[in-house]
């Protein structure tokens, strides 16, 4: 019996070949976000993160919301969503679909981190006694950072 020898390929060239599954995927997805920005754009800011667009095709407009209340709201505006997009050069959707579900969460900025007088000291103390000289500029750094 004869193996075929399958060969290694990088996650690089995986994902960037133009037929890839990856790179299908990947194109897709930032397909969404384009028209998910889109739609955002021209929707009330009070619908902001309490929806997602999870597909859009020339069959359907398909988003989620973040709860029952808020896909009422979609619901009512489907026609303009899908007219809107379609003005703006997208696919004329023939159904609008709105589901309750989870969109994906808005990325949070996150407080910058402080360190307490006290861990300021003992990094300084312990950059104060390093011979290495890289490794005592870093913690110099990141005791005056504090």
């Amino acid at each position: 019996m004869h193996k075929q020898q399958k060969s290694l390929v990088s996650m690089a060239r995986a994902i960037s070949g133009e037929r890839s599954a990856l790179s299908t995927i990947s194109r897709r997805a930032r397909a969404l976000q384009r028209w998910e920005a889109v739609i955002a754009a021209r929707l009330p800011d009070e619908f902001r993160g309490h929806w997602g667009l999870a597909r859009l095709d020339n069959k359907q407009l398909v988003l989620v919301a973040e709860s029952s209340a808020w896909a009422s709201r979609l619901r009512y505006m489907g026609t303009q969503i899908a007219t809107l997009v379609a003005e703006a050069g997208g696919p004329h959707a023939q159904r609008v679909v709105i589901k309750v579900g989870t969109p994906a969460p808005l990325p949070k900025k996150q407080a910058p981190r402080v360190l307490s007088e006290q861990a300021r000291r003992c990094i300084l103390s312990a950059a104060e006694a390093q011979q290495d000289p890289k490794l005592r500029a870093a913690l110099f750094r990141l005791g005056r950072r504090g």
